[in-house]
């Protein structure tokens, strides 16, 4: 069996005060592996299966103190980006064009991001990659800005009043829904050859909406839009 070797007694106070002023979990973690030992003597096996770590770490914990000593609760992190190809700054200029262009009214797509960074790195990397920087990057869904929101030149008739619905609340706004049910029904698993069978395919849904009354009522029919009181105040 083997012995561990013996820790001095004297550090246990000054370790659980550590202890108490560890930041994250594995600070935690790692000062708890050296207390344990100092004020319990607990063997290294025990204390894996008490914080749920492998003994090999434990036992790797235990070395680096009797070698450094307070110095191996300082600075202490995991993971990072050892491998990346572009730095932070870089990856934002890559962007800049990208998220510019989605904005303005197109379409963020990633094979194109993917094509770019692959020319800027100089090799091929998975899509994953540019999942990746996009979330580093705090990306979400880019809904293009839509004049007709805010028509100057619309004439709303005096029995009625103009409600803005909440921006990026797809699910409220009942075209959002007719648009879901052409894509779904008429438009998905369909390749076309060019864009005349993509408008072809976009009057036959249209028509096809047009002569099903109950299935736009069942789209668009939201409560508030049913009861909306045509008195306004």
């Amino acid at each position: 069996m083997r012995i561990p070797r013996a820790f001095p007694q004297e550090g246990a106070e000054h370790v659980l005060k550590l202890l108490k002023k560890a930041k994250t979990k594995l600070e935690f973690q790692r000062i708890q592996c050296i207390w344990m030992r100092l004020k319990k003597n607990l063997p290294a096996p025990d204390i894996a299966d008490l914080i749920g770590w492998h003994v090999s770490s434990v036992r790797r914990v235990h070395a680096q103190y009797y070698k450094d000593g307070d110095k191996i609760f300082k600075g202490v992190s995991r993971g990072g980006r050892h491998r990346e190809n572009l730095s932070k700054e870089e990856e934002e200029k890559l962007l800049k064009q990208f998220f510019n262009k989605a904005k303005d009214g197109g379409i963020l797509v990633v094979n194109e991001i993917k094509l770019a960074y692959e020319l800027k790195v100089g090799h091929k990397v998975p899509k994953s990659t540019v999942y990746r920087m996009l979330a580093r990057h705090d990306w979400r869904k880019i809904v293009p800005y839509r004049r007709w929101h805010n028509a100057k030149n619309l004439k709303i008739p005096e029995n009625m009043r103009i409600e803005l619905l909440l921006p990026y609340c797809a699910e409220i706004n009942p075209s959002e829904h007719i648009w879901e049910e052409m894509r779904e029904k008429d438009f998905a698993n369909k390749v076309f050859d060019s864009m005349d069978a993509v408008e072809d395919q976009l009057v036959y849904s249209l028509a096809r909406l047009e002569k099903s009354h109950d299935t736009v009522v069942s789209l668009t029919g939201f409560h508030w839009i049913i009861n909306i009181p045509l008195n306004a105040d």
